[in-house]
């Protein structure tokens, strides 16, 4: 079966769906079908993609999922109940160690910090 991306690029994409969910941000099918379009244009990669839609097939995303068990793609919710009582202190905790260790590796300074988390949900 021929894939629409070669084994190298398709890890490529699986580190950038895992490096999400470090970052405790998942993608739902929708988005990895969306950065697949992006991934196959911005690489002029020949697919069989939506350009009038910009967004790969349910095909695609079948065949990705079987070659890839290893993601979790995460469901739409809506903020309610579920968001909050995933705001507990484990999770803060998780938060806060991350950002600590990424402002320790990359040492930005606080005037290059930016609540960027309300732009991507808007």
């Amino acid at each position: 079966m021929t894939t629409t991306f070669t084994a190298d690029q398709e890890n490529e994409l699986i580190n950038h769906v895992l490096d999400f969910e470090i970052r405790m941000y998942g993608l739902t099918a929708i988005d990895l079908r969306r950065l697949a379009f992006q991934l196959a244009e911005r690489n002029n990669i020949p697919h069989k993609f939506s350009r009038l839609k910009q967004i790969a097939g349910y095909d695609w995303l079948e065949g990705f999922k079987n070659r890839h068990p290893e993601i979790a793609l995460r469901a739409p919710e809506a903020t309610s109940a579920a968001r909050a009582m995933g705001f507990n202190k484990q999770v803060v905790t998780k938060f806060y160690d991350l950002l600590k260790s990424i402002l320790v590796k990359h040492t930005f300074t606080p005037h290059r910090c930016f609540n960027v988390w309300v732009l991507i949900n808007k």
